[in-house]
């Protein structure tokens, strides 16, 4: 069978030696024989051992030939998974952009990408117990808080498996992680409220049980104390309840807010629909912005100005975290990335008087 790109050489070399075709510390046949067995030119077969080099897998001595790495030897398989929430209203888009993410880089270096979802943290749990049992190589994983949660995550990575958390994570596990820039996109999002003369902003919040939502919270007092603006307890408005009922409150204030950045798009989205059924027109008597980017945002009337996140970015950076495990290449340190998100502008808000 003929080869025709480097990509197609390493993943049949990978294929090759985690079937201990090529065992670890064997020497791979020279170039010029790759080159015959797989039918394509000694450039390609030197840019897949190349590429493999770097991933940990072969190890290249100078006079000696190209060498399978004794840790390139992996027990756990070649699926890669992606545990999701199966009822977040922002995941048919987020997910998507993950799968993506994470199908590229993956499926070039011979691995299967695959998704479970999971309903609370309950569910969470006995999810990555599953995924233990079935020795899956890796987890891509979209966390709920909880100590059970944190203990199978850890019973996870102990059995061998590499865990990369995306959008939030665990504080509670030494674990690598990609998630949004939450502290200066919120931050952001502030001052960008502030420049089209919004004074008296609130921010919506649900809960602040997990990370990525403790940063969107201190993003926006750090927008705020960068802005120059007043704020007090009143400017925090935690809704886990009836909507309508915190908003009229809000509503019925002296000095009510001319904005209100909501810390999820969907939120934001329920709150401008509790405006216009209230009579407030949005963004003619009051501004709405969101954080997230989900494509519901983009088909609501008017179109919700928000802090778009990169999913696929993160994931394929969860990716190459997640291949450089499995390579035996990566320091032993956890990786703390932060992806910025992008600021969107619609018609949700606008400018007013100073």
């Amino acid at each position: 069978m003929a080869f025709q790109t480097s990509i197609e050489v390493g993943r049949e070399l990978r294929r090759r030696i985690r079937s201990a075709q090529y065992a670890p510390g064997e020497r791979l046949p020279p170039e010029r024989e790759l080159t015959e067995l797989f039918g394509c030119s000694r450039g390609t077969v030197s840019r897949a051992l190349a590429t493999l080099e770097t991933e940990g897998v072969v190890e290249r001595h100078h006079g000696a030939g190209t060498f399978v790495a004794e840790r390139a030897a992996k027990k756990r398989g070649d699926v890669v998974m992606f545990l999701s929430p199966a009822d977040d209203s922002r995941m048919n888009h987020s997910r998507n952009e993950v799968l993506d993410g994470m199908h590229e880089l993956l499926d070039t270096a011979g691995y299967r990408a695959g998704i479970d979802f999971y309903t609370g943290g309950r569910e969470c749990a006995a999810r990555l117990r599953k995924l233990r049992e079935e020795k899956v190589a890796g987890v891509a994983l979209w966390p709920t808080p909880g100590e059970e949660v944190a203990r199978e995550t850890r019973r996870l990575m102990e059995a061998g498996a590499a865990v990369v958390m995306i959008d939030t994570f665990l504080p509670a596990v030494e674990c690598d992680y990609v998630v949004s820039d939450n502290i200066a996109g919120a931050a952001e999002m502030v001052g960008f409220l502030a420049g089209q003369g919004h004074r008296d902003i609130c921010y919506f919040t649900g809960e602040p049980d997990r990370s990525s939502l403790v940063d969107r919270l201190a993003g926006f007092l750090k927008g705020m104390v960068v802005a120059g603006l007043p704020f007090s307890a009143d400017n925090v408005v935690q809704v886990n309840g009836n909507l309508p009922r915190v908003l009229a409150s809000v509503l019925r204030r002296k000095r009510r807010p001319t904005a209100i950045f909501a810390s999820h798009d969907m939120k934001a989205i329920a709150i401008m629909n509790a405006l216009q059924e209230a009579g407030v027109r949005v963004p003619g008597d009051i501004s709405v912005a969101g954080y997230d980017g989900v494509e519901a945002g983009r088909l609501v009337r008017p179109a919700l100005t928000t802090m778009e996140q990169d999913f696929k970015g993160m994931a394929a950076k969860a990716s190459r975290i997640l291949l450089e495990r499995l390579g035996g290449v990566s320091a032993n340190l956890p990786h703390r990335i932060y992806v910025g998100p992008k600021l969107i502008k619609q018609n949700s808000t606008k400018e007013v008087s100073r």
